[in-house]
């Protein structure tokens, strides 16, 4: 049986139309249909549960962020 997972990277670029930056990753877990594993991966970027690296704002940073533009 065939397993599904779904890597992705969340990209932000600044207002004055610059290259967009990398400000997350992540990937599902292993699922059985990609049905599944698109739903993890909207549940983990709704919820805020994406990882960064030292260099990356925190996901509450960047709704934060997101928020005051």
């Amino acid at each position: 049986m065939a397993s599904y997972r779904i890597e992705f990277s969340i990209q932000r670029a600044e207002d004055d139309g610059g290259d967009f930056a990398e400000i997350g990753f992540g990937t599902s877990f292993s699922h059985a249909t990609i049905d599944a594993a698109l739903h993890d991966v909207d549940s983990l970027v709704q919820n805020d549960m994406w990882e960064t690296m030292d260099d990356m704002p925190e996901p509450e940073k960047a709704r934060a962020d997101e928020a005051a533009r």
